[in-house]
């Protein structure tokens, strides 16, 4: 996520995605993913954050970022994912930039002389040619000038996240054993009050592990007990062992008390989200990482600077109210997370709202296919085709389904179908190319 931020607040992306890359979605475009309603209205956007809508321009930068070098995917179902993450990212970059208007100010001057500069390095001669290259992409001066805003408050908090230092904690990793006594509100009987019950469950939990630090300290056997009464599935059978972990690995309170121990010293009671720990320090060591011929300090820098923008950045998100606008983004947004069903009827009130775009039938076909019903899914296919029927995607779907299907003239059939309407369309050409590679027929593949 921080890299993500770091390296696309270059002034020079701004000029490269925004003014000089082309603003236009291949088959599936923006116009198909805003859609018109039953009734002629219109879905309003692609997403809100915290109530306010996300910036298209902002959405399609990232979309040309992430297009940056690459072949544009040929199949809507590619096309439809690369457009999803491009909408995470503009999402967190609008989380941060939120965070940035509240602790960061810029200057019109700030402003001006990043232009100025971004003209000398394009060998822009003046503010009218500048002014003419927006026109031409559809921005105007004023839009240009508050993105390129944003991005200096976006970079100027991520440059104050970057603030770290490594300390001597940040280059070892430790072995630590421990045994974890959790609350356990549904062995507290007699009391029905929910949170009564808990409190109860908590102030047993550290009887429990105070009893236990107190044989400890008399000289039981550490790892015996551990074995014997810790609540940690993952280390009780190894006497609490786990093993070498180094700094970010585990919740602050429990790190912290881990790294403050000297090597056969017992730990207080650690109390966490999970419950009451004990810790010992079995050994410690300089850390193991692959450098890839790097400096030591400098990788684990780079990842402390990671870790500092994660532990910031994630509590804003999850706190955040994000609604996905954008029937098929907010259905392949579903479909990434594993839930195919709830995808299914998202895409089916994407295509009730455009009945006449074939992109939300080929999606539901494709959603079938991952349920496992291919009869359905060509049923889908034909739909998207009667639709369209010059739209070469819908044939290279049915061909694909038709060849998982068995019914390999029919497949045939229907991806010379989709080569003859192809046209000029290369990247058609190419997918098509390989489909008949695949099917064993190198004539129609040559």
């Amino acid at each position: 996520m921080f890299k993500f931020f770091r390296k696309n607040m270059k002034w020079i992306l701004i000029v490269v995605t925004v003014i000089f890359a082309a603003s236009v979605f291949y088959g599936l475009g923006y116009q198909a993913l805003q859609g018109k309603g039953e009734q002629g209205g219109k879905v309003e956007g692609l997403a809100k954050v915290n109530g306010m809508p996300i910036s298209a321009l902002r959405f399609n930068q990232n979309i040309n970022i992430l297009l940056s070098g690459k072949d544009m995917p040929t199949l809507p179902q590619d096309l439809l994912n690369l457009q999803s993450l491009a909408l995470d990212q503009t999402i967190d970059y609008t989380l941060v930039l939120n965070e940035a208007k509240k602790k960061e100010r810029v200057s019109g001057e700030e402003v001006n002389m990043s232009i100025q500069g971004m003209m000398k390095a394009q060998g822009i001669k003046d503010e009218t040619e500048l002014k003419s290259i927006l026109k031409k992409n559809g921005l105007d001066y004023g839009q240009f000038k508050d993105m390129i805003k944003d991005d200096i408050l976006v970079q100027k908090l991520s440059m104050s996240l970057r603030n770290v230092t490594l300390t001597p904690n940040d280059l070892r990793e430790v072995q630590v054993q421990h045994i974890l006594i959790m609350p356990k509100p549904f062995l507290i009987t007699g009391e029905s009050n929910p949170k009564k019950k808990e409190a109860k469950a908590w102030e047993q939990a550290k009887k429990t592990s105070e009893g236990l630090l107190a044989r400890i300290r008399k000289g039981e056997d550490f790892g015996a007990l551990a074995k014997e009464f810790s609540d940690d599935p993952g280390s009780k059978s190894k006497g609490g062992d786990l093993g070498y972990f180094a700094g970010g690995k585990m919740v602050p309170e429990f790190e912290t008390a881990a790294f403050n121990l000297k090597i056969g010293e017992v730990s207080g009671l650690v109390k966490t989200e999970y419950g009451y720990h004990i810790l010992k320090l079995e050994n410690t060591r300089l850390r193991k990482v692959d450098t890839k011929g790097g400096k030591l300090e400098d990788v684990l820098l780079a990842e402390k600077r990671e870790r500092a923008f994660r532990d910031w950045f994630t509590p804003i998100k999850q706190k955040a109210k994000i609604e996905i606008q954008s029937p098929l983004l907010k259905a392949n947004n579903l479909r990434l997370q594993g839930k195919v069903q709830e995808s299914m009827a998202e895409f089916m009130n994407a295509a009730r709202l455009e009945p006449t775009n074939p992109y939300p039938y080929i999606m539901i076909g494709d959603t079938y296919e991952i349920l496992g019903d291919l009869s359905q899914a060509i049923s889908e296919y034909l739909r998207a085709i009667e639709i369209a029927p010059g739209n070469v995607y819908g044939y290279l779907c049915l061909g694909k389904a038709y060849s998982k299907l068995g019914d390999q003239a029919k497949a045939s059939a229907s991806f010379e179908k989709a080569s003859l309407i192809a046209g000029g369309d290369q990247d058609a050409h190419k997918a098509l190319a390989k489909a008949f590679k695949s099917l064993g027929f190198p004539a129609q593949a040559a």
